[in-house]
């Protein structure tokens, strides 16, 4: 009957708090049904997807909260379902590095390179290249993503104080290689050398 009576409701904004209140009260069936009569097409994809892994109750509950913008609540139950990947994912999405960081270290080591990773990409993107050198290194990906970033960023001093820093056989041919393509060829002959 309650089915039946809410068939003929029209407006989004109706579907939507019924939504929110099926999260609240853990009744993804419901959830599912609103969304749907909401018309919200990134939220029934998002759900649609996360049953097709064939992700746990939680989890879907969560995904649904995330599409309506209940975040706290996604939160909450992705740390309850100890889903550190979802959450963990989460956290980058919403740009928060530090906490994505944190729960990697902590609950999530299987993912902990890749975070790493991401996260030094991130501070890339920031131009903080001190930062992403830091996170380079700690996702093992610093002798071919250091170099590689600072001379796309023209930081070519940094790049050979970097290298003689760091002493490793790789840094020492890409700056050798660097040095004969400016002609400086005493100076890539020193680099080939060590």
């Amino acid at each position: 009957e309650a089915h039946e009576s809410i068939k003929h409701i029209n407006s989004p904004e109706i579907w939507k708090n019924m939504a929110i209140m099926s999260i609240k009260t853990k009744r993804l069936d419901v959830a599912e049904i609103c969304i749907a009569n909401m018309k919200f097409a990134r939220g029934a994809k998002a759900l649609r997807e996360v049953k097709k892994d064939g992700a746990d109750f939680e989890a879907r509950l969560a995904t649904v909260a995330i599409q309506l913008n209940m975040i706290d609540i996604a939160e909450e139950m992705l740390k309850n379902a100890k889903r550190y990947d979802l959450l963990n994912e989460l956290y980058q999405n919403m740009n928060q590095w530090s906490k994505a960081v944190e729960l990697t270290e902590q609950n999530d080591k299987i993912n902990l390179k890749s975070t790493y990773y991401k996260a030094a990409h991130n501070y890339e993107l920031q131009k903080d290249y001190e930062m992403a050198i830091e996170f380079y290194e700690k996702s093992d990906t610093n002798m071919e993503e250091v170099p590689r970033m600072l001379f796309e960023a023209g930081y070519y001093d940094r790049l050979e104080e970097y290298v003689l820093q760091k002493e490793e056989k790789g840094l020492y041919i890409f700056l050798a290689k660097f040095k004969e393509s400016k002609w400086e060829i005493d100076e890539a002959q020193r680099y080939y050398q060590k």
